[in-house]
């Protein structure tokens, strides 16, 4: 931030969240920078359908964007209904207030849709503050708000009132609309280079996927002789392996949620594994925690070590089925399975098979009545995979994990180098929208050509 200037004056101010701003500039709760307090949609849920008006949640926000790809839908009539209380149109910046706290994006589509009630719908007193809103509440200061003031029961919650009165470090329009453009221009530079970040990590996971699939149905040796599996989108399989179906090779346990209203369920030592617990290979521990009595009375049993646990339930279907092996004594709840393998087939294996074939096992989901993505346990049981001896088996899990290590190695540097121009984003903004750099009189580079990013100059 060294080659842009600072205002020429500062006024100190009592805040929390600023020691200062420029002279000119106020804090301002956002309450006074909107047509109206903040709305939030329906809290009920309602009839999802195949296809009507997009229902966005939380999971609607990704990257600061509106995604409706892979979003519910719902009625026509609910619609209507719904849009009496809120309504978000073209201008209107949404904030996410539950679970995923602080997600934001900007309505830049005529676009019609409605939201849930984990959205806040921010409406702009004038059309010049919803570039800096929309900017200002992904600064450090505004983000950090949202963390403090959230309350946390079964999940963070930011209130509606909490959010009117956030604060806000405010300049003139004609400043908030020159902020906006400095930050449109730099903030495009930074997501350009992100992009590519994330086309490569892309490219070395799709690597990473496909030398798993390959070792789980062709082997490690290409010269083996090979025969028809009979299997149309498995084709042709090592001579000596066998083909089994999942059902054949494992007992599979069901999960279930002890009751929310008996405290003494959750005070436990047994780990419950739900789906956002699974982002690693091996499980031992959870975010939550049951007791004996609730496994006694309810329906989450324990599960025996060497399980391979798969969520079958949830929205994260849309695009992966994770799967983890557990090294202590876990219970899960109703969106996952625990297969027990038998003798035939390693936990390491199981879990090797089903990470190959992530591919296969999207195609076995679908959405249920409530608009929410399963996995077809009825076919995935059924499913046929090639099957090499326990010895073989031991064989590839070596290897193939020397390769994955490798591919994960370089994985990693990708992403910290993401989390970095991230960082980078976010400290341009913060300091734009806080009056820690003045960028009245910047003047975008007409030559500069945002794919090839460079320095802007002040």
């Amino acid at each position: 931030m060294a080659k842009y200037k600072a205002y020429p004056e500062y006024k100190t101010i009592s805040s929390s969240w600023l020691d200062s701003i420029p002279n000119g500039w106020e804090l301002l709760p956002l309450k006074y920078l909107c047509n109206s307090f903040v709305k939030d949609g329906p809290h009920e849920t309602p009839v999802f359908l195949e296809e009507g008006i997009p229902f966005l949640s939380v999971d609607g926000i990704q990257d600061n964007k509106l995604v409706f790809e892979g979003c519910r839908y719902i009625s026509p009539s609910d619609h209507f209904r719904f849009s009496h209380k809120c309504k978000p149109v073209k201008g209107d910046v949404l904030l996410g207030k539950a679970a995923s706290i602080g997600k934001v994006a900007l309505v830049d589509t005529s676009r019609e849709f409605n939201v849930w009630s984990p959205l806040a719908v921010i409406s702009p007193i004038r059309s010049c503050l919803s570039k800096f809103i929309y900017y200002s509440l992904q600064a450090t200061m505004l983000q950090a708000q949202c963390e403090v003031y959230s309350n946390s029961n079964t999940q963070k919650n930011l209130g509606m009132s909490t959010i009117d009165n956030l604060d806000f470090a405010m300049p003139s329009d004609e400043e908030a609309s020159s902020i906006s453009t400095f930050l449109d221009h730099e903030t495009a530079k930074i997501d350009n280079l992100i992009e590519k970040q994330k086309q490569l990590i892309e490219l070395l996971k799709e690597k990473r996927q496909a030398v798993i699939s390959h070792a789980v149905t062709n082997g490690l040796n290409p010269d083996v002789p090979m025969k028809d599996s009979g299997v149309e989108w498995l084709g042709k399989v090592p001579e000596d392996w066998q083909l089994k179906q999942i059902r054949h090779l494992c007992t599979s346990n069901g999960g279930g949620t002890p009751s929310k209203s008996n405290p003494n369920f959750w005070v436990g030592n047994i780990p419950w594994v739900s789906p956002k617990d699974m982002k690693v290979q091996y499980i031992s521990d959870a975010e939550d925690h049951v007791s004996e009595d609730a496994v006694k009375q309810s329906s989450t049993k324990k599960i025996p070590i060497g399980s391979v646990l798969i969520v079958v339930r949830g929205m994260i279907l849309a695009h992966s089925v994770p799967v983890a092996i557990n090294t202590k004594v876990v219970t899960i709840n109703q969106d996952m399975k625990a297969l027990v393998p038998n003798g035939n087939i390693s936990c390491d294996y199981l879990h090797l098979v089903l990470s190959g074939l992530k591919r296969i096992l999207l195609e076995l989901t679908d959405n249920s009545s409530h608009g929410t993505k399963c996995l077809r346990t009825d076919l995935f049981e059924k499913l046929w995979i090639p099957l090499p001896s326990l010895k073989q088996q031991k064989k590839i899990i070596s290897e193939i994990n020397e390769k994955v290590i490798k591919i994960d190695s370089l994985i990693h540097l990708q992403e910290e180098a993401k989390i970095i121009l991230q960082e980078r984003r976010t400290a341009h903004i913060s300091a734009a929208v806080t009056g820690k750099i003045d960028v009245r009189d910047w003047v975008a580079p007409e030559t500069q050509d945002i794919k090839e990013p460079q320095e802007a100059t002040a």
